[in-house]
């Protein structure tokens, strides 16, 4: 996989690096932590300012979310070769997330 690595932060406000912002108002910017913007996201539509804004930070939180997922999948496996018990459900869930987020 080739994604930016994280950690990423949603520069809600100000940039305290000194980026022009002022050119993405109504928008927030998606950023490598301490380094350059990744993205930007619009306020599109009838998303009202909160949704929007945790929109931001739940697509900032992708590099750590996705670790995570790949962690609990890989500690549901030593369960199941250990104990011969599993949860399939959960398994097929973070099997799937993690597919998405790979583009598979």
């Amino acid at each position: 996989m080739s994604h930016t690595p994280g950690p990423w932060e949603a520069v809600l406000d100000e940039d305290p690096r000194g980026q022009p912002t002022g050119m993405y108002r109504g928008l927030v910017a998606i950023c490598e932590k301490g380094e350059r913007y990744l993205a930007v996201v619009a306020a599109c539509g009838e998303v009202d300012r909160s949704q929007w804004v945790d929109n931001c930070r739940l697509i900032a939180a992708a590099p750590d979310l996705l670790a995570a997922c790949e962690r609990a999948l890989d500690l549901l496996g030593v369960i199941e070769d250990q104990y011969r018990c599993g949860d399939t459900r959960t398994t097929a869930i973070l099997r799937a997330g993690i597919a998405k987020a790979r583009g598979e």
